[in-house]
């Protein structure tokens, strides 16, 4: 009869752990997988945006404001350079592209003397970033980067000036791939107001007790985001702008749904339920 060696205890433990921790390491693996944000074709992701040196097309101050939607991508909008990191960072990919030319970014007077503010209406901030000359004055509403001062910021006048444009994108809007060939196409930033239903034309939620805030808008899909980002938002009135003063274009955030008959007469605006 042939000699048997009982496996000891330590041998079946050591083997109970092995398998215990490739069971264990399988799982954590797969729970730690991490969908990978993806910044629009040409876009370079920067912390918590996506940004894109718009140097082919070349524009006014106030056709800039509308450049990187149209030209780039839907959604995109004038950079917001709100520290120094991302000032540091536009510079050194405006250098990286051996680009021969100034920059429009998002930042802007608005009607009151020596105030500036982002082109979605939050105040300007702790940084800046000018240049020798310093601000100028609000007859100088648009801002730039400029070449000749190291990238620094400058104001111009809006018009008369030709330059390219910093586009900006939140990654969180950024373009992701398709699950597959049959999955339905997301809504473009165009189909947006689909969201909402509007009221007759030159009517407008009144003012009151209400009234969450009142801001700048460059679009009526920028003026629906703010109220979508809005914990407290279920309607807004917009009023679009004429022409090229889009500094005009105007966005009001309420707190309810007003009914039609509660509406005013108010030229201009239109009133958009969520």
């Amino acid at each position: 009869m042939g000699n048997f060696v009982a496996p000891s205890y330590i041998s079946i433990w050591l083997a109970c752990c092995l398998v215990l921790s490739f069971f264990g390491s399988a799982k954590s693996h797969s729970a730690e997988v991490h969908p990978e944000v993806v910044c629009p074709d040409g876009f370079e992701l920067f912390e918590s945006s996506c940004y894109y040196l718009l140097s082919e097309t070349l524009t006014d101050g106030y056709n800039s404001r509308n450049a990187c939607a149209i030209n780039v991508h839907p959604g995109s909008h004038l950079a917001f350079i709100e520290s120094r990191s991302i000032q540091t960072f536009l510079k050194s990919l405006i250098m990286s592209r051996e680009s021969t030319v100034d920059f429009w970014f998002g930042l802007t007077y608005t009607s009151d003397e020596d105030h500036l503010e982002w082109l979605d209406g939050r105040p300007l901030g702790n940084f800046t970033s000018w240049d020798r000359f310093g601000v100028f004055d609000e007859k100088s509403p648009c801002v730039r980067l400029r070449r000749r001062s190291d990238y620094s910021w400058n104001d111009r006048p809006c018009t008369g000036h030709e330059f390219g444009s910093v586009c900006e994108i939140e990654k969180t809007q950024a373009v992701t791939p398709t699950p597959s060939v049959t999955a339905p196409p997301a809504p473009s930033p165009q189909t947006k107001e689909a969201v909402f239903k509007a009221s007759p034309s030159n009517m407008a939620a009144p003012t009151g007790s209400h009234h969450l805030q009142s801001m700048s808008a460059l679009s009526l899909f920028r003026c629906a985001t703010f109220c979508l980002r809005h914990n407290n938002c279920a309607s807004f009135n917009y009023k679009s702008a004429e022409g090229r003063d889009k500094l005009s274009s105007f966005c009001e955030l309420y707190s309810m749904h007003f009914p039609d008959e509660e509406l005013s007469v108010k030229p201009g605006y239109r009133y958009y339920r969520v």
